[in-house]
């Protein structure tokens, strides 16, 4: 198949597997096998009462509990038919109110959620389990009175010393325990009641099953393999961002934290770091950090540059995470989360009209749609599924409170794409790179062509055969310096490099020495070198300095000077040729081809070397640049400069 066949085919090919991606997890998310001893306890009734008391909930005393459920006037108050059931949700009476995010939080209470479970005992022939998709803040569980869980961690005060929060979880239940008819399942809750997380906090995905099956649905694996994809990907490109390409680098931020935020959302971050104040900490800056970057990733591999909103993003999030260090209340991380989760469709909404639709479809610097590359459309495409994701998983935190979390589904998804895309801008610039040298390489090549010049190898020889009989000595020298000049010359093919600035001096020197046996008195050279320490292109002073020979100090009558220096001004060095020669308009030669001075014409091909070679060498090799001045009948300065920050132009 054509290479442009193929390109074709997979700019169909990735927004049919982004498409794809967001079926499944949908499907995902709502689809869990299930046996025969599945009880869902989100089907039960649910009730609530401050206090604890162990007595109430031992099988003996079971009529007496049915008896105060149903009582009007009883200390229990039965949950709304929804889930979750979480204290600040109940009906019972005198809670303390807090306002949206409110700073302070309430006194720490004890409560008591109850769930009666009619169980046909003889369908639990194995062994049963309990799995909860949240439950906070401290905790313990009661199946039939027996004791099946505890993470109470109270002082001597009986204030809560670290937060028990926890997501995912699952507990064998002892066959025996479980009686013909009705049981009871019950929770001792210590908690903040203004805190979202006092109670069970999901909507879904709490139930009694066969434990092993449980077990392996937590197991997990797939996380953990998403994990050391996002921890591979964030250190491998990390070592591939330039100042240019810093995109490699904010996506290698993307994936570090969604190593991070995919590590802590695995349930066995609880035996590792238990206090759910430091992991959900943890877990939540990495997921603002990573939305953060990603959004920036897509300015930088578009446009080239991150915009005023995202840094301002930036800033608007680095500032709430300063303030929930500081403010007490549990529940304001949560009022936080929910305004990042809202703020987040807002800036993915700007990133995706702004930095994709606007920069690629109608900015005039941008594509404006053409020539849209298949990274462009696996970005295009990562973007919207990221944005549609947010959205599904708001709507779904809403109507059912899942725990099931779709951005890390769906950011997978687009590391997946991302990873593509970068590997074929990586290879669309390697591809750049090459051009590159083929170019250098032939401008290597125009470069030997262009120095070794009939005219001046026939001047030389002539001034030679001249010495040869005038003044042998002198002759051998000449010859010497000549043969040094052009095993320069031809080096010069062979050096892809930087050179030291002491290096081309030498040639310098030796081709100036030629010229001076020639011109004599008429030509002149005066040195001062402030700075020597730092490479250059080949060939490049060279060049400059034969220019101001030929076409400056050779054309006036009584000859001149020339000047070499060097300084560092700011983060540059500047070479500077000056010489006192003829001089020329640059505009009249910019703009009227003249031959007069054709070694400073830009695109006359019989120009000695061409100021555009040189020009084009220093941006490609060291970043640096080139520029004149000159006026006719003053003379002509030309001005060398190389950022002394670039790699191995300043030692």
């Amino acid at each position: 198949m054509p290479n442009f066949q193929k390109i074709n085919l997979l700019k169909y090919l990735i927004p049919i597997f982004y498409a794809a991606a967001v079926v499944l997890m949908i499907v995902f998310a709502w689809n869990q096998e299930k046996t025969v001893m599945h009880i869902d306890l989100t089907k039960s009734p649910a009730y609530i009462k401050r206090g604890f008391d162990h007595v109430q909930l031992v099988p003996e005393n079971f009529d007496r509990l049915a008896e105060d459920l149903r009582a009007q006037n009883s200390d229990w108050v039965r949950f709304h038919e929804t889930w979750p059931l979480v204290v600040m949700d109940s009906l019972l009476a005198d809670l303390p109110k807090r306002n949206f995010m409110s700073p302070l939080g309430g006194a720490e209470e004890e409560f008591t959620i109850l769930i009666p479970l009619e169980i046909d005992a003889e369908s639990f022939y194995l062994t049963p389990g309990l799995y909860l998709a949240g439950i906070g803040d401290n905790w313990q569980i009661f199946f039939n009175g027996a004791l099946i869980a505890s993470e109470i961690h109270l002082d001597k005060n009986g204030k809560i010393l670290e937060q028990r929060s926890w997501r995912d979880i699952s507990f064998p239940i002892d066959r025996s325990l479980i009686l013909p008819g009705i049981n009871i399942l019950a929770f001792r809750i210590i908690g903040d009641p203004t805190y979202g997380n006092t109670g069970l906090f999901y909507g879904s995905s709490y139930y009694i099953d066969d434990y092993k099956a449980i077990e392996k649905r937590q197991g997990n694996f797939l996380l953990l393999i998403l994990s050391g994809i996002f921890l591979i990907s964030g250190i491998y490109y990390l070592s591939f961002h330039t100042k240019q390409e810093i995109y490699y680098l904010l996506f290698s931020i993307f994936s570090l934290m969604l190593f991070v935020f995919a590590i802590f959302r695995h349930n066995a971050i609880n035996l590792f770091i238990p206090n759910t104040a430091i992991s959900q900490r943890i877990e939540f800056y990495a997921y603002m950090l990573a939305v953060i970057a990603f959004g920036m990733f897509t300015e930088a591999f578009g446009r080239g540059k991150i915009t005023k909103i995202s840094w301002g993003y930036l800033f608007f999030t680095v500032y709430f995470i300063a303030t929930i260090q500081f403010f007490p209340a549990k529940q304001y991380r949560n009022d936080f989360a929910l305004i990042v989760n809202l703020t987040n469709i807002l800036y993915y909404l700007y990133v995706f009209s702004y930095s994709i639709v606007y920069w690629y479809f109608f900015d005039k610097k941008g594509p404006k749609g053409n020539n849209l590359d298949t990274s462009v459309i696996a970005i295009i495409s990562g973007t919207l599924l990221i944005f549609i994701s947010d959205i599904f998983e708001i709507a779904s935190y809403f109507i059912s409170f899942s725990n099931y979390n779709f951005f890390l589904s769906s950011t997978f998804t687009v590391q997946i794409g991302m990873i593509f895309a970068l590997a074929l801008r990586y290879k669309e610039s390697r591809e750049q790179v090459s051009n590159m040298e083929n170019e250098l390489q032939q401008n290597q090549i125009a470069i030997m062509l262009s120095q070794i010049q009939p005219h001046f190898m026939y001047n030389s020889l002539a001034v030679i055969h001249q010495l040869c009989t005038t003044d042998p000595k002198k002759a051998e020298e000449t010859v010497i310096e000549f043969s040094n000049y052009l095993r320069g010359n031809l080096d010069s093919l062979t050096i892809k490099e930087l050179i030291p600035f002491e290096q081309e001096l030498r040639h310098v020197i030796t081709y100036l020495a030629l010229e001076k046996k020639r011109f004599e008195e008429k030509l002149n050279i005066v040195y001062d070198l402030k700075i020597e320490n730092f490479k250059l292109p080949v060939l490049t002073l060279q060049t400059i300095v034969e220019n101001a020979v030929r076409y400056g100090i050779t054309k006036k009558e009584d000859g001149g000077t020339i000047k070499i220096s060097t300084e560092k001004a700011n983060d540059n060095v500047v070479i500077t040729v000056t010489d006192d020669g003829v001089g020329f308009d640059l505009n009249r030669e910019q703009g009227t081809g003249s031959r007069e001075h054709i070694g400073y014409q830009l695109d006359n091909q019989r120009s000695h070397v061409g100021l555009e070679n040189v020009r084009s060498r220093l941006r490609t090799m060291c970043g640096g640049s080139l520029e004149i001045q000159s006026e006719q009948g003053v003379g002509t300065t030309v001005a060398i400069i190389i950022p002394i920050n670039k790699e191995r132009v300043y030692e």
